[in-house]
């Protein structure tokens, strides 16, 4: 059941990206090239942020596993 609910949820995702992408201009008000520029912005963040993920994941594990932690009380100072 777990599968088939994270499959749905991942084509849910991908239709939802679909819809925003062909209609960006409308949802934005901005020119076409302007969305155009708007998504390639966005896309390219979202691929970086995928590969460095990649690259420290093979590369620098300790900080990948870091990544999403809240970990700032461990790093304060203890002393007043």
């Amino acid at each position: 059941m777990p599968t088939i609910l994270t499959a749905a949820s991942g084509v849910v995702v991908v239709v939802v990206l679909y819809l925003v992408t062909v209609n960006f201009d409308l949802l934005t008000g901005a020119t076409a090239t302007a969305a155009v520029v708007m998504l390639a912005v966005i896309y390219g963040v979202a691929v970086i942020g995928m590969v460095m993920a990649w690259v420290y994941r093979s590369r620098r594990p300790d900080v990948y596993a870091r990544i999403g932690r809240d970990d700032a009380a461990a790093l304060e100072d203890p002393t007043p």
